[in-house]
């Protein structure tokens, strides 16, 4: 019987990171995301999609998983790996524009995508993961960051929720993972910024500067690793940290 993951962001730094290592693990994996990852296998399927749009995503999605017939699978994972930071700024020199798509891409997307994914899979026996990736800057407030610090938050709390409301289906689970300070684009976008934007940009200077930030790619095996282990508690939240320096 098959497996397929659903990863979004999928087309660069750790969203690749996990298209491979789910590739390996001998998944079927969908990537959504605007680019394309490069990567090549015939069980790697590549959407184009705009996660922010808010108005093409509920029509793509439920198109998706209408033409995966679930009964020839016994696991689907779906991964929420796309982010923004926004403009690394305080709130008020950030555009309304700039405010609804990082919220749309950071929180909203990932909660519609759920809903959609929960209804389709109701009566279905199989096993369904849900994993969510969020931040520290979840649970630590940083100046310049109000959109992605919330949006975040807000995710850790939507894993909860959708444990409870979803603990009596014994199939499924769902979790939240920090995955660290990796050396990603999101990382580059933040040394950029200002000192007057970001005050606390000279610690993020030393993360390069000191090497002290993690390869992406391993990262997306550790992650996947927990993850099909399966030995954490629906609406876990957790920090990749434990996974890599076991």
């Amino acid at each position: 019987m098959k497996k397929i993951a659903i990863i979004t962001g999928g087309s660069k730094g750790l969203g690749k990171g996990l298209v491979h290592t789910f590739l390996n693990e001998k998944f079927e994996v969908i990537s959504l995301a605007r680019g394309i990852s490069g990567l090549s296998s015939e069980k790697l399927q590549e959407v184009a999609i705009d996660l922010s749009d808010v108005t093409q995503l509920e029509n793509k999605f439920n198109e998706l998983l209408n033409k995966i017939e679930l009964s020839d699978y016994t696991s689907l994972y779906l991964i929420h790996n796309a982010a923004s930071l926004g403009h690394v700024a305080p709130i008020d020199q950030n555009s309304t524009d700039t405010i609804a798509r990082t919220i749309q891409l950071n929180y909203t997307t990932p909660a519609i995508l759920n809903a959609i994914l929960i209804r389709k899979i109701k009566s279905w026996q199989g096993k369904v993961r849900i994993a969510q990736i969020s931040s520290g800057a979840a649970s630590k407030a940083y100046f310049g960051w109000s959109l992605y610090c919330s949006s975040k938050a807000g995710l850790d709390m939507l894993t909860r929720t959708i444990a409870l409301e979803n603990a009596e289906h014994s199939n499924f689970k769902i979790c939240s993972i920090d995955p660290g300070v990796m050396d990603t684009n999101m990382q580059a976008q933040i040394r950029e910024a200002s000192a007057q934007e970001f005050p606390s940009i000279e610690r993020f200077l030393n993360y390069k500067k000191e090497n002290w930030l993690i390869d992406p790619k391993v990262t997306a095996a550790a992650i996947t690793e927990t993850l099909l282990k399966d030995g954490y508690e629906n609406g876990a939240i957790f920090d990749v940290k434990h996974m890599i320096y076991k």
